[in-house]
Parts: C-alpha cells; structure tokens; sequence
C-alpha cells in the first residue's frame, strides 16, 4: 500500500477531515476534503 492510500484508508478509518491552504504542496492538497484561503478556512 503506497503513502495516499494509506492516507486515505486513514481517513475513513478515524472519520477525519483534512483541510488545505491554497498555498500547500500539491501532494497535500489533492488529499484534502476542505480547501481554501485564510478566510475560507
């Protein structure tokens, strides 16, 4: 099982939300259920 999948096996697992900045890696950021600015987050 590679880093995303075990990422996003995670998630579920734990009932978790991860939340982006615009400004975050690419790799982060793909993950993400919530994106957005400063004010949006």
């Amino acid at each position: 099982m590679n880093l995303k999948e075990e990422i996003l096996k995670l998630k579920q697992e734990l009932d978790v939300t991860i939340v982006a900045h615009f400004y975050q890696r690419d790799e982060v950021f793909e993950l993400a259920d919530v994106t957005g600015d400063s004010l949006e987050l």
